[in-house]
């Protein structure tokens, strides 16, 4: 099979954040299966370009890496041209919720174009409570109006899955297929120290704020304990301010040379983190299947999850993690505490590996391969069908 997966994101250039992790994961997985893999991605340069990286086909289109109203209109049509372009060269189209950028293919398509959830804007806004130009209620309107084009929809979690489901209710027809594992590190050797981890974007619908509101017990508490926060710095929060600036805020200042903000971390650097820390937490307002849990898991490194979003499809409290409501303070720092002070975290973090390989993540790109041969097959058969 020849697919072609479009998103902006890819690590090479504009490793923004999942998406580009999953593109090349499942690029480098179905490849292995012996599928050809292209990707329209973007580049900061000022040229188009082509090259192969890894076996994958990369279609470089050229943009900034933040864009107006008028120049997310343009790039979004080279989208489209550069669609239209490998259609006799590919069998089906991936494209990412995020951004719309196959709505102006979608009308004109001839070639079976699915749509993957990580999470559309609608969602990922009403918990970071950006306040919306006309560009973002442009690209939310064409998000929902992509989903309602596409051949096919399928989620990366049931939680996702769900959401969209409720708040779209045509789209009934909604199939879900975990993101894939990360490559698998071999005779991993754990190195750990009294650290809290926290990776991800400083956001509040990570969970950030809330789990600021329990540091100064936490730091209180456990005094040889320190706090790494490992993710760039957004205003993405109620406040539209520093979010690095509103977590110090809540933190006593006796306690700030125990938080330690690492900004943007290379894959190395993370692995390095996940290593050395006692617990990473994810304490997300909502989640889809964050990538960045499965590397902590990859990693052995005990994790601790929001029941709101697709952790908890992954998580058996106690057993493979722990798992917490973000919106409950005193929960939030039991759970913390638990996961600390647990003499099994070792057996635990290995339970959740297996977990991922009882859910047969490893075997993701199996199950969407034989996704886009059933869309193909149904495509052809449409097809078909009008043309009589």
């Amino acid at each position: 099979m020849r697919i072609c997966l479009v998103s902006e994101e890819f690590p090479v250039e504009t490793p923004k954040g999942g998406i580009a992790t999953y593109q090349y994961q499942i690029s480098k997985d179905l490849i292995q299966l012996g599928h050809e893999v292209h990707v329209i991605c973007k580049t900061l340069e000022k040229e188009d370009r082509e090259e192969i990286f890894e076996g994958i086909n990369l279609h470089y289109l050229s943009g900034k890496s933040e864009l107006t109203l008028e120049e997310d209109f343009t790039y979004r049509n080279k989208v489209k041209s550069k669609m239209v372009e490998l259609e006799e060269r590919v069998d089906i189209f991936e494209v990412a919720d995020w951004g719309a950028e196959g709505f102006y293919y979608l009308p004109i398509r001839n070639k079976p174009t699915v749509i993957k959830l990580h999470t559309p804007l609608y969602v990922w806004n009403s918990y970071n409570h950006l306040p919306m130009d006309e560009r973002m209620e442009r690209l939310e309107q064409d998000e929902i109006e992509s989903l309602k084009l596409a051949d096919s929809i399928y989620s990366c979690s049931n939680s996702l899955a769900n959401i969209v489901k409720g708040t779209l209710p045509e789209l009934e027809n909604i199939e879900v297929i975990y993101n894939p594992l990360p490559q698998i590190k071999q005779n991993i050797k754990r190195n750990e120290q009294k650290m809290l981890l926290f990776v991800g974007s400083l956001e509040e619908r990570k969970g950030v704020l809330q789990l600021a509101s329990v540091l100064n017990d936490f730091l209180e508490k456990n005094l040889d304990f320190k706090v790494v926060f490992a993710g760039k710095d957004t205003d993405r929060n109620r406040f539209h301010t520093s979010t690095k600036k509103v977590v110090l805020s809540k933190v006593n200042v006796k306690f700030h040379s125990r938080v330690i903000f690492k900004g943007h971390c290379s894959k190395e650097d993370l692995e390095k983190l996940f290593l050395s820390s006692s617990v990473c937490i994810f304490p997300s307002l909502f989640e889809n299947f964050p990538y960045v849990m499965l590397e902590a898991i990859s990693m052995q490194c005990p994790v601790i999850g929001s029941i709101n979003g697709g952790m908890a499809e992954i998580i058996e409290h106690g057993k493979s993690g722990w798992l917490c409501d973000p919106f409950s303070k005193e929960e939030l720092l039991e759970v913390l505490q638990e996961a600390i002070d647990s003499n099994e975290k070792g057996k635990i973090a290995k339970n959740a590996f297996q977990r991922v390989i009882d859910l047969k993540l490893n075997k993701v790109a199996e199950a969407t391969a034989e996704y886009y041969e059933k869309v193909i097959k149904h495509y052809e058969k449409k097809t078909l069908y009008h043309r009589h």
